[in-house]
């Protein structure tokens, strides 16, 4: 009954008076009462955060429900993805560089280049993946911008290059085209 005569206001006076439909009303309303109000925002942004972590560390997540999350961060901007850009997508991309800072900082004195370029294509691979699953797909260049700085980066890639048992000079004399290519 209710839906009824919502649509009702809909039709014969929302064109009348020039209001906002009533569909973006509730929604401006949800916006501004549930998302981005401080606490549940906080908790939201960092359950999201939290999870995609875990799924970073090889563990399950329910990604239908990060899906609906997330998707509700873009739909409640009304037009507009700020909220999600701003909200959301900011904190993610700081935590995505400091994630893959750490990671690569350990694995470039632990590993052989091969070996580091071929976790660095299975890394790239699943952020891909994951952009695909659950993220906007705005969010993908700036995803994958973030962990190729801090996977691939200036830091890195000398070191990788001059590796003395596993670097250029090395796949080039053992003829280790695949490695190669990788390396390219």
């Amino acid at each position: 009954m209710i839906k009824d005569i919502l649509l009702y206001m809909n039709k014969n006076f929302v064109p009348k008076l020039k209001l906002q439909t009533v569909e973006h009303m509730q929604t401006s309303q949800f916006k501004h009462q549930v998302v981005l109000f401080p606490t549940i925002k906080q908790r939201l942004i960092s359950i999201l955060i939290k999870q995609i972590r875990n799924e970073r560390d090889g563990n399950f997540i329910e990604k239908t429900q990060v899906r609906s999350a997330i998707q509700l961060l873009v739909e409640v901007g009304i037009q507009s993805k700020k909220i999600y850009e701003t909200e959301f997508e900011s904190v993610l991309l700081q935590e995505t560089s400091e994630y893959f800072r750490q990671e690569s900082n350990q694995l470039i004195t632990d590993s052989s280049c091969s070996d580091y370029l071929k976790l660095a294509q299975k890394r790239l691979h699943e952020e891909y993946q994951r952009i695909t699953e659950y993220l906007c797909p705005t969010t993908e260049g700036k995803l994958i911008k973030a962990f190729l700085d801090e996977y691939i980066g200036e830091r890195h890639s000398l070191t990788l290059l001059k590796m003395e048992s596993s670097g250029l000079v090395y796949m080039i004399r053992n003829n280790q085209i695949a490695h190669l290519s990788l390396l390219f």
